[in-house]
């Protein structure tokens, strides 16, 4: 058993599986916050995979994946997308 301040003024005992599935909780929301803010869709979407794994269109489908694309085409694709950042970072010459 653990005491665990609750609030304040107040003290609760729990075990340690509650405190574990606590921190469990707490990691799995600032995932989903995480994952729905950079892939730009609502964390409900994420919830709602309950935290299995999607594969090719599936996650295309709901906003987990951008496309699907043979291990080669994603190579030449960010070799591409290299070359043009570095093309518009590279200082011009007046």
């Amino acid at each position: 058993m653990i005491l665990k301040k609750q609030f304040f003024w107040s003290w609760k005992i729990t075990t340690l599986e509650e405190v574990a599935q606590d921190e469990t909780n707490r990691v799995y929301d600032m995932f989903v916050k995480t994952v729905a803010r950079n892939r730009g869709i609502d964390p409900q979407v994420v919830r709602d995979t309950q935290a299995g794994l999607l594969f090719g269109e599936n996650a295309v489908d709901i906003g987990l994946a951008d496309s699907v694309m043979s291990s080669g085409n994603v190579i030449k694709d960010l070799q591409r997308k290299d070359l043009i950042d570095r093309a518009r970072n590279t200082p011009k010459i007046k």
